[in-house]
């Protein structure tokens, strides 16, 4: 009986889990796509910043408070921001140049609120 429920496509979209479930596949499959050394997940919710460096094999995590050591003027966040609140369900990625680095962004979606994003992952490249 469990086995034919779950193999229903009439469940109700709203399941806590699923959704779950959704959101950690699309960063997996964002992730196992990217060919990038430098790959990063914002949560906004708590305000985290991580970096993975997988050529250095280290990751690192930052809190938003800390951006300064990360040597990123206001300009800059500001221009990130303004193209994040562009962002929609639809429209989940764009790309800004910084520097001599390449800058992917890939917003992540609930599900539920197509108003807001709850995430942003996405991959640091140095331009050629």
């Amino acid at each position: 009986m469990s086995g034919e429920i779950l193999k229903s496509e009439t469940l109700p979209y709203n399941d806590h889990s699923q959704r779950i479930i959704d959101f950690l596949q699309e960063k997996m499959d964002f992730f196992e796509l990217s060919q990038s050394k430098v790959l990063f997940d914002y949560n906004p919710l708590i305000g985290e910043l991580t970096i993975i460096d997988r050529e250095k094999n280290k990751k690192y995590k930052k809190s938003t408070l800390e951006f300064e050591s990360f040597d990123v003027n206001e300009k800059v966040i500001e221009k990130v921001k303004k193209h994040l609140n562009e962002t929609s369900v639809e429209n989940k990625d764009f790309t800004l140049q910084f520097k001599e680095l390449n800058i992917k962004f890939h917003t992540l979606w609930s599900g539920l609120d197509t108003d807001q994003y709850i995430g942003v992952i996405g991959q640091i490249d140095r331009r050629r």
